[in-house]
């Protein structure tokens, strides 16, 4: 079994150039800093940036579109407390030779361990390079008893669906007085989004409250599928 050793970076400045896995087990995520940086130069195809996850306050570094998406699906998960973007470098040795992987993101959760998340793109997962690294990430999360996932692409409707309701993350105008109403309606059996802007008025305050609860999951719906006035919703 390979020895697997981590390189991290902290918010202060600080190096810890070369570590045990272990290491990462006293090592809490709001201290971490991207162990590298985005790179940016003229011509390039991918989009760098930094996303605000209104969970936890924070502007996060991304590199790709899928990556900017990743953290809007992170930040829709309501267990999701801290999000670290390029956290550590892990290192071990391949027929004698070190070779390293920088996972894309490390996340702190409520009531759940954290999760080491790999973005890529369908057609690049099984190279032989990157599923060797995403396997030695995974080997190197479960000695951790950590969580570790590969994100890819994410089904058309579901993108769609969460980019619109990710624009409804602050709580709106009125939000303190069709909540509880929205609520209510929604206690003893499930109803469909017409219904309920149909029965409380004015529908341009309501819709907004209901897309919110949505964000927030509060309120759940089949993200699967394209949202509109006959979906189906109920309480979380």
């Amino acid at each position: 079994m390979p020895s697997y050793r981590v390189a991290l970076q902290r918010s202060d400045g600080s190096v810890l150039p070369d570590a045990p896995l272990t290491a990462l087990l006293h090592t809490p995520v709001a201290s971490l800093a991207p162990w590298r940086e985005s790179q940016n130069y003229p011509g390039q195809r991918h989009l760098t940036g930094l996303a605000y996850l209104a969970r936890s306050g924070q502007h996060v570094p991304f590199e790709s579109r899928l990556e900017q998406f990743a953290l809007t699906r992170l930040d829709h998960d309501p267990a999701t407390v801290r999000v670290a973007a390029q956290p550590f470098l892990l290192t071990w040795e391949v027929e004698g030779k070190v070779v390293g992987h920088v996972p894309d993101f490390l996340v702190e959760r409520r009531r759940q361990g954290p999760l080491v998340l790999d973005i890529k793109p369908k057609a690049f997962v099984d190279r032989p390079d990157t599923a060797c690294a995403f396997a030695a990430t995974r080997e190197a999360c479960d000695r951790l008893s950590w969580n570790y996932a590969v994100w890819t692409e994410p089904s058309r409707p579901f993108l769609h669906n969460l980019r619109w309701l990710s624009a409804h993350h602050r709580p709106p105008f009125e939000h303190e007085v069709y909540a509880p109403l929205l609520r209510a309606l929604l206690q003893d059996s499930p109803r469909t989004i017409g219904e309920l802007v149909g029965a409380l008025d004015p529908e341009c305050l309501v819709r907004p409250v209901l897309f919110h609860l949505m964000w927030r999951r509060e309120v759940l719906a089949d993200l699967e599928v394209l949202l509109d006035d006959f979906t189906p919703v109920r309480l979380a």
